[in-house]
C-alpha cells in the first residue's frame, strides 16, 4: 500500500533534512527532473514536487487504497530550516511528533480505535499542535463520537484558524448530525482558505445534497470540475442531482462521462439506468445498464430487484419472476417488498395461486400495509373472486381511507357484482380524492 505524501519546500537544502526526516515516514526523495539551474523538481513516491526559496511544509500524508474506517493522517505542520540550536530543537520535535502521528494511524488502520485515539490525545498533550488535534478529531469522527470531534477540532482552530483541513473535519461532523447549515458554513470558510483544494467543495455539494438543493450540487461539482477534469465522483455527483432536478438528458451525459472515467462506478449506472426511463422509456437501454451493474456486483438483491420491474414495465413478466426470485434469494432478511412485486408480476403471468402465495406471505408479513391488501384484492378480482376482491380493497380503504385506487377497483368489483350504487358512491369518492 502506498503512501503518497505532497510536501511544499524551498531551496535545495531543506530537501537534506526532509530527507533524513524520510526514514521516520517511510518515503524517499529522488531527484526526478532539473528544469533550469534556479528551478529543481523532484519526485515522493511518483509525485513531482517543485522547489521554491526556504521552508517546507508537510500538507497531507495518507494510505491508499482507504477503506471505509482507515485514517487519513492530516498533517501540517511547518519545518524550519535554520542553524540555531532552537530551532533545530524545535524541528527535532516536531518530527517526533510526526513519528507519533503515524504511530497512531497505524493502530487505528489496525482496528485498535481505542488505542489509536489515546496515542493521540497523548499526542496532543505533549506536542499540541492543529495537527495533533486534528487527527485526534478525525479519529473521532470515524468512531461516530461527534462531540469529541468537535471538541478536538475547535482546539485545532484556536490554534491555527487557518487550516482548511480543520473545517472540513468540523463540517463532516456536524453533518453526520445533520446540522447541514453549520457544516456549509465551514466547507465555505476550507474554500476561502484554500479555493483550488476540491475536497472541500466534495464535502460541501454532499451537505447541499442533503438539503436537497440540487443547483448548488451542480455548481459546486462544476467547480470541482473546472479545478480537476478528470475527478469522476464529480461527474457522478453532479449527474445525481441533475437527476433529481429531472435534467435527463444533462444526468445522462454526465453519469456516462463517470462511467467513461470509472466502468466499475455502479451508481452511475443506476442513475443512467433511471435517466433512460424518464427519456421516452428506453427500457432496452437501462436494460443494458442494469446487466452491466450486476455484472459488476451480482450479490446486490436491490440490484436485480430494479431489473425485475424494468422486465414488467417490459411486460416480460417470466423475466420478472425470475429476478424478484433471485432479489429474495439475496435479502439477508426477507423483504416484503419483493414478494409483493414478485406476487404481481405471477398475477400478470396468470399464475394466480403463487402470486396468492406471495401476498399472503407479505400480508402475514406486514398486515398495516394497506397496498397488500389492494395487490392482493386485484388478483383476486382477475380469478373473477369479486366478494373476496372486495374484502380485500375494503380493508385497504380501512388501512389508508385515501387510497383511491382501493376505491376505484371496489368500484370496478362492485359493478361485476351488478351493485352499482356502491360503485358508484365508490368512484364518486376516489374522485374528490384526486381533486
Amino acid at each position: 500500500m502506498m503512501r503518497e505524501v505532497v510536501i511544499k519546500y524551498r531551496s535545495h537544502k531543506t530537501l537534506k533534512a526532509l530527507t533524513a526526516l524520510g526514514k521516520y515516514l517511510d518515503f524517499t526523495i529522488v531527484d526526478l527532473e532539473k528544469k533550469s539551474t534556479e528551478r529543481e523538481i523532484y519526485k515522493i513516491n511518483g509525485i513531482p514536487i517543485e522547489s521554491g526559496a526556504h521552508e517546507i511544509e508537510v500538507q497531507e500524508t495518507y494510505m491508499r487504497p482507504l477503506f471505509q474506517r482507515k485514517l487519513p493522517l492530516l498533517i501540517c505542520l511547518l519545518f524550519m530550516i535554520s542553524s540555531s540550536p532552537a530551532q533545530t530543537r524545535r524541528s527535532a520535535e516536531t518530527a517526533q511528533a510526526v513519528v507519533n502521528l503515524q504511530a497512531g494511524t497505524n493502530l487505528f488502520n489496525a482496528g485498535d480505535y481505542d488505542a489509536a485515539i489515546q496515542s493521540f490525545k497523548e499526542i496532543a498533550e505533549k506536542y499540541p499542535s492543529d495537527s495533533a488535534y486534528n487527527a485526534l478529531g478525525y479519529a473521532y469522527l470515524l468512531t461516530e463520537d461527534y462531540p469529541r470531534a468537535l471538541e478536538s477540532v475547535n482546539k485545532s482552530i484556536a490554534l491555527n484558524a487557518d487550516n482548511p483541513a480543520s473545517f472540513n473535519i468540523r463540517g463532516m461532523a456536524y453533518r453526520k448530525q445533520e446540522k447541514f447549515d453549520l457544516a456549509i458554513a465551514d466547507f465555505t470558510k476550507a474554500i476561502s482558505l484554500a479555493p483550488e483544494q476540491t475536497n472541500s467543495y466534495t464535502n460541501r455539494q454532499e451537505a447541499y445534497m442533503n438539503k436537497q438543493e440540487f443547483q448548488l450540487v451542480v455548481d459546486d461539482c462544476s467547480k470541482i470540475i473546472a479545478l480537476d477534469p478528470s475527478n469522476q465522483r464529480a461527474y457522478r455527483n453532479r449527474a445525481g442531482a441533475y437527476f433529481f432536478m429531472k435534467n435527463s438528458d444533462k444526468c445522462i451525459a454526465d453519469a456516462t462521462k463517470a462511467i467513461e472515467l470509472d466502468p466499475a462506478d455502479v451508481q452511475a449506472y443506476k442513475l443512467r439506468a433511471g435517466s433512460y426511463m424518464m427519456v421516452g422509456n428506453n427500457y432496452d437501454l437501462a436494460l443494458s445498464d442494469y446487466n452491466t451493474i450486476i455484472s459488476i456486483d451480482s450479490s446486490d438483491a436491490e440490484h436485480y430487484a430494479n431489473r425485475g420491474a424494468l422486465y414488467i414495465f417490459k411486460q416480460d413478466f417470466a423475466s420478472a419472476i425470475a429476478n424478484y426470485s433471485k432479489a429474495i434469494a439475496l435479502s439477508p432478511k426477507s423483504d416484503p417488498t419483493n414478494y409483493a412485486e414478485r406476487g404481481k408480476a405471477y398475477a400478470m403471468h396468470g399464475d394466480y395461486d403463487l402470486a396468492m402465495q406471495d401476498f399472503d406471505r407479505v400480508i402475514q408479513m406486514d398486515p398495516s400495509n394497506g397496498e397488500n391488501y389492494r395487490n392482493r384484492g386485484k388478483s383476486w378480482f382477475l380469478m373473477e373472486k369479486y366478494e373476496a376482491a372486495i374484502q380485500d380493497y375494503s380493508k385497504a380503504i380501512e388501512l389508508n381511507p385515501q387510497d383511491a385506487t382501493a376505491l376505484e377497483y371496489r368500484s370496478e368489483a362492485y359493478k361485476k357484482l351488478g351493485q352499482t350504487d356502491l360503485a358508484e358512491a365508490d368512484l364518486n369518492r376516489a374522485k374528490h380524492i384526486g381533486k
